[in-house]
């Protein structure tokens, strides 16, 4: 009669061990990458979103150049930490024209509304936005 395990059987139930433990590692690993990713597209949508404020975004000369925070506050009195915090916080922007969504036709013209991709870009991180506009 057998009173323990044989060594392959020991060694079977440690080989098994080790790889759930390893599976575990690499599970939590690729969840701390994606919060971490995460976490940094949530501080850039809060930070960058006051982008889409901007009167004529597209026709202010901000396309294809590097903008701060600074050059979207339309603030005048501003502390200097404040200041010293939105100079500090570059991005790119690129606006792509889509099209016209025409809603319906009457006598005094066409109605529709202007839409445009908005494309915020800093640190590699792409943060993309739907502009939608009324027609003037």
């Amino acid at each position: 009669m057998r009173n323990g395990f044989s060594f392959v059987e020991v060694l079977v139930s440690v080989a098994i061990l080790s790889l759930l433990g390893s599976a575990l590692l690499k599970f939590n690993s690729f969840n701390k990458r994606m919060m971490e990713k995460t976490l940094i597209s949530q501080k850039n949508i809060l930070l960058y979103s006051s982008v889409l404020y901007m009167k004529d975004l597209d026709k202010k000369g901000a396309l294809g150049k590097t903008m701060t925070l600074m050059d979207v506050v339309s603030f005048n009195n501003i502390s200097d930490n404040d200041r010293k915090f939105l100079k500090s916080h570059s991005f790119d922007i690129s606006v792509k024209k889509q099209e016209k969504v025409f809603l319906f036709a009457s006598q005094d013209g066409d109605s529709y509304i202007d839409n445009s991709l908005v494309d915020i870009q800093k640190d590699g991180n792409t943060i993309q936005y739907l502009l939608l506009k009324r027609p003037k």
